[in-house]
Parts: structure tokens; sequence; C-alpha cells
């Protein structure tokens, strides 16, 4: 997402789903495809309500939430508030599926996307904020973490930023 926001949400969650099994082959990640194609499916007919939609995707297994989260995702498209609006009115495990859609939109938009008062009621928002930086640069500069992150997330120590 992060080096083609160009792509639509849909394309995103087609190629994971198509990565996941051949990474991990097995009945498990044939089901999580399944899943992941019926939420876009789900998110792509209008006569379906965000309620009706993640009520038939259960909510109520880690993989349900994932699809409910995927489902919020593709439905809303590119709006934050409608995405975590469609994930926490259901039934099913809600405050799981509005966590992950909120960090796919999260990493889908960034953090300038977020209304306010999202990150205002967030105790210790500023850590957050620079763990969420330096996991988006230390992910595309290295492809994997180096050794500033061994040293300030593992080791606990101050990294020197001259």
């Amino acid at each position: 997402w992060l080096q083609e926001p160009e792509k639509k949400v849909e394309d995103c969650f087609h190629e994971a789903a198509e990565l996941g099994t051949k990474v991990y082959p097995g009945e498990e990640a044939e089901t999580v495809q399944k899943l992941l194609q019926l939420a876009v499916t789900f998110a792509k007919d209008e006569t379906l309500t965000p309620l009706a939609a993640l009520s038939m995707l259960g909510c109520t297994t880690t993989e349900q939430s994932l699809a409910g989260a995927v489902y919020s995702c593709v439905y809303s498209e590119d709006n934050f508030d409608n995405a975590l609006i469609a994930a926490v009115n259901h039934s099913g495990r809600s405050c799981a599926v509005a966590a992950v859609t909120g960090a796919f939109m999260g990493a889908r938009l960034g953090a300038e996307a977020l209304p306010g008062f999202y990150l205002e009621s967030l105790p210790q928002v500023q850590t957050l904020c620079e763990l969420a930086r330096d996991i988006a640069q230390g992910a595309a500069a290295y492809g994997a973490f180096d050794t500033d992150w061994d040293q300030k997330y593992n080791q606990g120590q101050p990294v020197n930023t001259d």
C-alpha cells in the first residue's frame, strides 16, 4: 500500500490472499483466502448493508474478523471514518475488526488522513506515532529492521541521531 497508493484496496487484498496461500499452503490459508474474497464480493454488492455483510461474515473467529476488516476497508475505499463505522456496527468481535481496519486504513492513508479526535484520545500518542514512523521507514528502507531498530526497540537504548 505504501509503495503503490494508487492501487485499489480490493486489489491489494486479492494479492495478499493469493500470496498467503502460496507462502502458507494448506486448508487454513485457503479458508482465509475464501473469506477475504467473500469480503471483497460483499463490499462490492450495493444491495448489502455493512451490518448485513458483517453478520454474514460472522466476525467471531480470527479469520472472520480479518475478513470483516477487509470488508470495511474495501466498502469504504479511502474514507477512514466510514471504514471504522462499518467495522464497529455489528454483533461480532467489533473491537478486533475495528482495530485491524484502523491499522489497514492507517497504513493506506497515513496519519494525516486520521480525524484528529482519534489521535487526541490516545494515551502516549507521540510514542505510537514514533513507532509507526520507525516501522514505515525501517520496512521501506531495509525490507527488514536495522541495527538502530535493534538498539532502540530490542535493547531499549537511545539511538544516536547525529
